[in-house]
């Protein structure tokens, strides 16, 4: 009597088991199931928007050259406008400037010439 007892609650309880797990079966299939929609949607999205992106992105870069070429341009202006500016000034520097280092050579020379007769008298 006890091993049949035994028997059938070993039975009760696979039996309840087995019940328990066809039941949870569904659940995670169902689970998966939504899973696999969503990767499947976010994949659709992803695939939709990644044309968008590349529209955009060549959109970008045409933008950027364009606005390269305007700064190209402008630096052109502005550095023949710099150059119109400086040219007058320099030459004007330069004109004040080479009188002096005219008169500084002659004067190194004439110290350069003296050293050397004194090298000389001092020699003999």
């Amino acid at each position: 009597m006890k091993f049949s007892i035994i028997v059938a609650v070993v039975l009760l309880a696979l039996a309840q088991g087995s019940l328990a797990q066809d039941a949870a079966l569904p659940d995670f299939q169902a689970i998966t199931q939504q899973l696999e929609e969503m990767r499947t949607r976010l994949t659709q999205q992803l695939s939709s928007s990644g044309g968008d992106m590349a529209n955009q992105a060549e959109q970008i870069q045409r933008q950027l050259a364009t606005l390269g070429t305007q700064i190209q341009e402008k630096i052109a202006t502005l550095t023949a406008q710099l150059q119109e500016h400086v040219n007058p000034m320099r030459e004007s520097v330069q004109a004040q400037v080479q009188p002096i280092l005219t008169e500084m050579q002659k004067q190194m020379e004439a110290i350069f010439t003296k050293i050397t007769e004194q090298t000389k008298a001092i020699e003999n």
